[in-house]
């Protein structure tokens, strides 16, 4: 399913972020959010990159949400 902006917001490499392919459904995005983020998450994640990571994981799914 294509979503307006779709290449665009590849560009940044939100999809690769997620882990997800570029024509994943919200459902896919959703899921590979919460996996990431409890993945990554500073509080679970002592590496000094987490919080970075983390950050990258949130924009990745606020724009891809949208």
């Amino acid at each position: 399913m294509y979503r307006p902006g779709m290449f665009e917001a590849d560009r940044k490499g939100y999809y690769a972020c997620l882990g997800v392919r570029p024509f994943a459904t919200l459902d896919e995005i959703r899921e590979a959010y919460y996996r990431c983020a409890k993945q990554y998450h500073p509080d679970k994640d002592p590496s000094p990159s987490a919080n970075a990571h983390f950050q990258a994981i949130n924009q990745a799914y606020r724009t891809l949400s949208n």
